[in-house]
């Protein structure tokens, strides 16, 4: 860990994740809505062999979901949702904003922490403690 884990630091983290949270529900709400026409039928053009396919909007959440913005359904869906895009850039920035503070302040990455790091974090709030 090597950074040193402040009382400080741990309040950062927990308005951090406050906040994210907060994002994270707004996300939740724009998708919810956008959901509802899941039914519907779009075109996507697909790669191979340059064709075009339609397929429902649950499909294509769903492909989104699994493959974010390497998805040939993102733009499509992008272009049909763009409160549902905004607000999940929002929600990326915010989890890369405390994967920064948490690297740069703690030593750790948050969303790729080891089992060392773990007991790392325990060690020190344990050494905070004494």
């Amino acid at each position: 860990m090597g950074k040193g884990l402040t009382r400080a630091k741990i309040e950062n983290v927990n308005k951090l994740y406050d906040e994210l949270d907060i994002v994270a529900d707004a996300l939740d709400i724009e998708i919810k809505n956008a959901k509802q026409t899941q039914g519907n039928l779009i075109l996507i053009k697909r790669k191979q062999g340059g064709k075009e396919i339609e397929i429902s909007e649950k499909l294509a959440w769903e492909e989104i979901r699994l493959l974010g913005a390497q998805s040939e359904c993102y733009n499509a869906l992008k272009g049909r949702y763009p409160a549902v895009f905004e607000k999940m850039d929002a929600h990326l920035a915010k989890i890369k904003e405390i994967d920064t503070y948490t690297q740069a302040e703690i030593g750790i990455r948050f969303n790729a922490m080891t089992v060392r790091d773990v007991i790392n974090l325990v060690v020190a709030v344990v050494d905070m403690k004494e």
